[in-house]
């Protein structure tokens, strides 16, 4: 943007005359600096544009950083003397420091043209009023070559934002625009900006026109705002234009301040108010300077409330609850009557509620009847009577109680061996429950469920568990209590033995008897084995089989704690059968005829004939004694299985059979050699 083109009109030229024989007379330093502050200003959508103008004061122009927005300030007058210097300045801050956005400070001699070569660009971080400055004396392209006094006179400063990348959220506050100006040796004449500025200010209210109802309060702002000169203190009164209304109170929240604030005046009315239409007058007061601003107010007398409109519980609705809260619209009434009755023709009301507020709440004391139909209407009353009644609406109450239906622990199990419980609840209404030990300390509450993992303390005896519920609305049924009995201590169980003994073994049998014992839960069974065979179910053994044996036993309670188990040997041998310690091993023999004659076919060549068949003879005669023991053991005492007995009668004739075909050889062999001896 080049220069001014045209010469200064006229009309300016007469001005500046004027303003020269004004300032006439007037000495001033030669060869000094001076401030001249912008007496105009102009925007791009700043709220308080105005607030540049003058020396700082504090009250600012603002506008978000992100907006990216211009303001500007101008007229900064004439003078006379050689110009030798020219900085621009601003005064601003922020609310919150900025990020990346930036603040541009450049200047014109003609708005809408190019602006001058030289300009300030800075991130905005400063929360505290901060001056920012550039020279321009050497920036010579926008002025012709030099500073003059008529550049001054068009010279424009202006600060814009610009946002950069994601907006920041800082507000950009500038409270002052002015050049610093200095001038060669000689006397300088100065413009406008170095002649006093009276104080004036502004008095204005928002709204003017008021309307309060008897016993009802109205509130207006009232600003006073800095139009020109210093800031100076102000002071706020008033009064009724003409006949003043009875029964008013006012008051002025700001009394006295110093340009720019703002003070709220309010209306109180009560009953005796008088309504019409009336002007009361704010004053602002400074030195001799009166400023004024009117205010209308309408009071009208007061009426009883509307009827108000329900809002819940909704009509013809069944509740969860028997305190219900009921809700209307405020009516701005002082007091409002709640009924509730059992018809609709309100013949039969059970409960008048007054309350002061919009809504009310039934206590425990109120509670209403379990599915019970109620009806229910609402009316407002003031100081000038009672207003209409709402409409009715209906609703019923909750059908039925919180119940706990049954409690079962451990699926009904009359004894347990855990602390670990598992509970089954079934229960009618129920939103939450709580559970107890003793009936008189509960658990927190919690979300109903059929289930509860629960822990009952030891020691081992009867334990008792208490469940209660509460439903939605907080109503609380009776508990019920469950009992189960800890038993964690397993059986104890001891062995007797009974028979005739001998040295240590007993004679033909021996009986032992089981005898358990648990002081809790009592005992479930008793199992034992003999010399590792199947465990059976049992507290009495007989042992007639000869032989060594090992008893072993162990108990279960009702609870099911499982005894470690016991063991023990016994010796039973029969007086005419042989040794205990060979009859225990009777079998054991058996086989190792059998093995010994394997073994004799080995050597058979290195004994006689006749030496061999003494020892099968010898043999052969001992084998009709282990076939009747097997005969006894089977048949008369039962102490082998018939499988037993079955093989030993085969391995018996087996035997039997193998002695005679090799007695029989031996005895032809015999008769051979016989034959070639003769």
């Amino acid at each position: 943007m080049g220069r001014k083109g045209a010469k200064p009109s006229s009309l300016l030229i007469a001005g500046l005359l004027l303003a020269a024989v004004l300032l006439a007379g007037v000495p001033f330093a030669t060869g000094a600096s001076y401030t001249r502050y912008a007496t105009r200003s102009g925007s791009e959508g700043w709220v308080n544009p105005g607030n540049v103008t003058g020396p700082p004061d504090g009250q600012g122009a603002e506008s978000p950083i992100a907006a990216s927005l211009s303001i500007w300030g101008f007229g900064f007058g004439t003078g006379t003397g050689t110009i030798t210097r020219v900085v621009i300045k601003v005064v601003y801050r922020v609310d919150v420091p900025a990020v990346d956005d930036l603040i541009y400070l450049d200047y014109t001699l003609n708005p809408g043209e190019s602006a001058g070569a030289n300009y300030l660009v800075w991130v905005p971080t400063d929360t505290s009023w901060t001056e920012k400055s550039i020279d321009i004396t050497s920036d010579d392209s926008v002025n012709g070559g030099s500073w003059d006094w008529d550049d001054i006179a068009y010279l424009y400063i202006r600060v814009t934002n610009s946002s950069v990348g994601d907006p920041d959220n800082s507000v950009v506050f500038v409270d002052a625009i002015y050049v610093e100006i200095t001038t060669a040796e000689g006397t300088t004449t100065l413009a406008p900006a170095t002649t006093t500025i009276t104080f004036d200010f502004s008095l204005s209210a928002s709204p003017d026109v008021l309307t309060v109802q008897q016993t009802d309060s109205v509130s207006t702002k009232v600003d006073v705002k800095l139009t020109s000169g210093a800031p100076a203190p102000v002071l706020l009164s008033g009064s009724w234009v003409g006949t003043p209304p009875a029964g008013v109170t006012l008051t002025l929240s700001t009394p006295s301040g110093t340009p720019n604030f703002s003070s709220t005046l309010t209306f109180s009315t009560t009953m005796e108010t008088t309504p019409g239409s009336f002007i009361y007058q704010v004053r602002g007061i400074s030195g001799g300077i009166v400023r004024s601003v009117n205010i209308s107010i309408v009071i009208t007398a007061l009426a009883p409330p509307a009827a108000p409109v329900l809002l819940s519980p909704d009509d013809k609705v069944t509740l969860d609850t028997l305190t219900p809260t009921f809700d209307w619209t405020d009516v701005v009434a002082s007091t409002y009557d709640l009924e509730i009755a059992t018809d609709r023709d309100f013949s039969h009301i059970i409960l008048t509620k007054v309350t002061m507020e919009s809504s009310a709440t039934l206590s425990q004391h109120e509670a209403l009847s379990y599915g019970t139909v109620y009806y229910w209407r609402v009316r407002g009353a003031n100081a000038a009577g009672a207003g209409d009644w709402s409409q009715v609406r209906s609703f019923t109450a909750k059908i039925g109680a919180p119940k706990v239906l049954g409690l079962k622990i451990a699926a009904g199990a009359r004894y347990v061996n855990s602390t670990e419980v598992q509970l089954s609840i079934t229960a009618l209404n129920a939103a939450q429950m709580s559970f107890s030990s003793d009936g008189l300390t509960w658990s927190d509450w919690e979300d109903f469920q059929p289930t509860k993992s629960f822990t009952i303390s030891p020691p081992d005896g009867t334990k008792n568990i208490y469940v209660r519920v509460r439903d939605a609305a907080g109503d609380i049924g009776q508990s019920a209590v469950a009992s189960v009995v800890l038993d964690q201590t397993p059986p104890v169980t001891r062995h007797f033995l009974s028979g005739s003994q001998e040295g240590g073994a007993f004679r033909g049998s021996v009986v032992v008897t089981l005898v358990a014992e648990d002081l809790t839960s009592g005992v479930l069974e008793t199992r034992y084995r003999v010399d590792n065979q199947d465990w059976i179910v049992g507290n009495t053994i007989v042992i007639a089989q000869d032989g060594t044996h090992r008893v072993e036993y162990y108990s279960v309670d009702q609870a099911g704690n499982v005894e470690a188990s016991k063991s023990f040997e016994v010796v039973v041998f029969t007086p005419t059968a042989l040794p205990p310690v060979i009859q225990q091993y009777w079998w054991a023999m058996l086989a190792g005829v059998v093995a010994a004659a394997v073994a004799f076919t080995f050597v058979q060549r290195r004994l006689r004939v006749a030496s061999r068949l003494k020892q099968i003879r010898k043999e052969k005669a001992e084998l009709p004694k282990l076939k009747r023991q097997a005969e006894i053991k089977y048949f008369k005492e039962g102490s082998i299985s018939r499988e037993t007995y079955d093989k030993l009668i085969e391995e018996y004739e087996r035997r039997r059979a193998e002695l005679e075909r090799e007695e029989r050889l031996l005895l032809e062999k015999l008769k051979r050699r016989s034959r070639k001896g003769k």
